[in-house]
C-alpha cells in the first residue's frame, strides 16, 4: 500500500471509529468461538471414548426377524476382535406408573456390553423388581409400581412372566446420550423412557438381539477404530446371515415335526371316527332292518296306532338320513340310533290286537268282482292293498254300486263274543287313497267313493 493509500484508510478509520471497533470485536469474538470449538473437540471425543468404554457400549447391534439362539451368540463370541457377545430382550408395551399409561422401552439387565449406570437404589435381585430411566424418573419414584396395560396386544403380554414390576433403582444407559429415547407404534408415538428387567423377566425362547463389544485400537470417532470397524463388519454379516438360515431350518423342522405329529393324531381321530361309526350305523343298520321287518308284516300295519307309525317312519327318515350323512359326529350317529331304538320299541308296546280280523262279515250290499280285486271277505282281512289283476289299483270291499250317492250302506262284524273295543280303524280301498284322475271320474259317474260319514256302534 502507498502512502496515499495508507493516509487515506487512517483517515477512513477516524471518521468511523465506533463501526470499525464493532467489527473488530465480532470477529474476534467469531475467532475466539471457533478456536475453543476446535481445541475442545478432541476433549468431547475423549469424554464420550471414556464413557462408551466404561459402561461397554456395544459398537454392533445385531437382530434377525426369527430371533438369536444361545449357539449364535457363542459363535459370535468366538468371532477374533469380538471381547464380549451378549443377548439381550426388548419390547415396546404400555405401562403406568400411577394412572398415566405411556409408551416404555423395556430391556433386559446386561452384565457385560451397555452396562446401565446405577444413578440411585440397587439392582433388581428377583424377577418382579427392576431399574428406571433416570431421564424419567427420581429418587422418589423408588418402591413404586410400573404396572403393564392390559390394552397391549396378547402377543406383547406374553413375553412377560408378570404384569407388574417394583422400582428399586434408577439408572441410565449408554444407549441414550440424549433425552430422546426414540420412537415407538404405541400411544402417542414417542417413548416415554426406559425400563430395564432381569432378563428371566422375559418370556421367550430366543433373544431379541445380540450385542458385541470388541477389543478395536484407536479411540472412538478415529480412522483407527472405523478401519477396525470396517474390516470385522463382512464377517459378523457373513455369520449373522448363516444364524438366520440355521434358526430357519430349525423352525422348519420343528414345524414339519408338529405336522406329522398332529397329521398322526387326526389319523388316529379317523380311525377312531370310523371305528364308532361303523358300531353306530350297526345299531341304526339293525333298527333299520327291523322296521323293515316290521313294514313288511302287512296285516299287523292296522294294529299300530297312527302316532306311533308316523313316529317310528319319522325315526326312519332320520336314519336313513344319518346313514349317508358324514359330517355327524359320534354322538349324533349314537343320538340317532337311540331314537331309532325307541321308536321302534314305542311301536310294538302299542300293538294292538285286531279283534276283526278274520271273523264272520255280512254287508247290506257288496260288489264282488274277482277281476278287479273286491270282495267282502277283503273287508277285515288286514291288509291295506291287495295283489289284483291291476297290479293292486282297485282292492278291497265295495258295496254295489248305485248312481244315487246319497245312501246308505253298512257293514257288520261278528266277533263271536262280547269285546271292549277301544280303537276302531277303517281304511279307505287302496284306489281311492290317491284322488286319480280314473278314480274322480268314476266317483262322479258311478259313486265309487269312500263315506264321508260313518257311525260306530252295537247292531240293534
Amino acid at each position: 500500500m502507498d502512502k496515499y493509500g495508507l493516509k487515506m484508510l487512517l483517515r477512513s478509520i477516524r471518521s468511523s471509529l465506533g463501526r470499525y471497533l464493532a467489527i473488530l470485536a465480532i470477529v474476534a469474538l467469531g475467532v475466539g468461538f471457533f478456536a475453543g470449538l476446535k481445541s475442545s473437540q478432541p476433549a468431547m471425543q475423549s469424554t464420550v471414548d471414556e464413557y462408551m468404554r466404561d459402561n461397554r457400549m456395544f459398537d454392533f447391534q445385531l437382530m434377525s426377524s426369527l430371533g438369536l439362539t444361545e449357539s449364535d451368540r457363542a459363535a459370535f463370541a468366538q468371532l477374533d476382535g469380538v471381547k464380549y457377545a451378549e443377548g439381550a430382550y426388548g419390547v415396546d408395551a404400555m405401562a403406568a406408573v400411577g394412572k398415566t399409561e405411556e409408551p416404555y422401552r423395556f430391556m433386559s439387565v446386561t452384565e457385560n456390553v451397555s452396562v446401565p449406570l446405577l444413578v440411585a437404589g440397587r439392582m433388581p435381585e428377583t424377577d418382579g423388581e427392576c431399574l428406571a430411566d433416570a431421564g424419567a424418573f427420581s429418587e422418589k419414584d423408588i418402591g413404586k409400581t410400573v404396572q403393564l396395560s392390559e390394552d397391549n396386544d396378547a402377543d406383547t403380554l406374553d413375553m412377560f412372566t408378570s404384569r407388574s414390576y417394583k422400582i428399586v433403582g434408577i439408572a441410565k444407559s449408554p444407549r441414550y446420550i440424549s433425552n430422546d429415547r426414540g420412537s415407538t407404534s404405541l400411544g402417542s408415538g414417542s417413548l416415554k423412557g426406559f425400563i430395564i428387567l432381569p432378563a428371566a423377566a422375559f418370556n421367550s425362547e430366543v433373544y431379541h438381539e445380540i450385542l458385541l463389544y470388541c477389543n478395536f485400537d484407536g479411540a472412538l470417532f478415529s480412522s483407527e477404530y472405523d478401519t477396525a470397524r470396517d474390516k470385522l463388519k463382512p464377517r459378523i454379516q457373513q455369520l449373522l446371515n448363516r444364524c438366520g438360515a440355521r434358526r430357519y431350518e430349525t423352525l422348519r423342522a420343528e414345524t414339519n415335526a408338529k405336522l406329522a405329529d398332529a397329521q398322526l393324531e387326526i389319523n388316529d381321530g379317523w380311525d377312531e371316527y370310523y371305528a364308532n361309526e361303523s358300531s353306530a350305523l350297526s345299531q341304526i343298520n339293525d333298527g333299520l332292518a327291523q322296521i323293515e321287518a316290521a313294514e313288511a308284516e302287512q296285516p299287523l300295519e292296522t294294529h299300530y296306532p297312527v302316532d306311533k307309525r308316523k313316529a317310528y317312519r319319522t325315526s326312519l327318515a332320520a336314519a336313513k338320513a344319518a346313514v349317508n350323512d358324514y359330517t355327524l359326529d359320534d354322538a349324533a350317529l349314537d343320538a340317532t340310533a337311540e331314537t331309532l331304538k325307541n321308536a321302534l320299541e314305542d311301536l310294538k308296546a302299542s300293538k294292538a290286537e285286531n279283534l276283526a280280523l278274520g271273523k264272520k262279515a255280512t254287508a247290506s250290499s257288496t260288489h264282488d268282482d274277482d277281476y278287479w280285486g273286491w270282495n267282502l271277505s277283503y273287508l277285515n282281512d288286514g291288509q291295506i292293498r291287495h295283489e289284483s289283476r291291476q297290479a293292486g289299483e282297485y282292492v278291497g270291499y265295495s258295496s254295489e254300486t248305485t248312481p244315487d250317492v246319497n245312501h246308505v250302506e253298512w257293514v257288520s262284524i261278528d266277533l263271536g263274543e262280547v269285546r271292549s273295543v277301544d280303537n276302531v280303524v277303517i281304511y279307505p280301498p287302496a284306489a281311492w287313497s290317491t284322488e286319480s284322475g280314473w278314480a274322480t271320474a268314476c266317483r262322479r259317474a258311478f259313486g265309487y267313493s269312500f263315506p264321508p260319514t260313518a257311525k260306530i256302534g252295537r247292531p240293534s
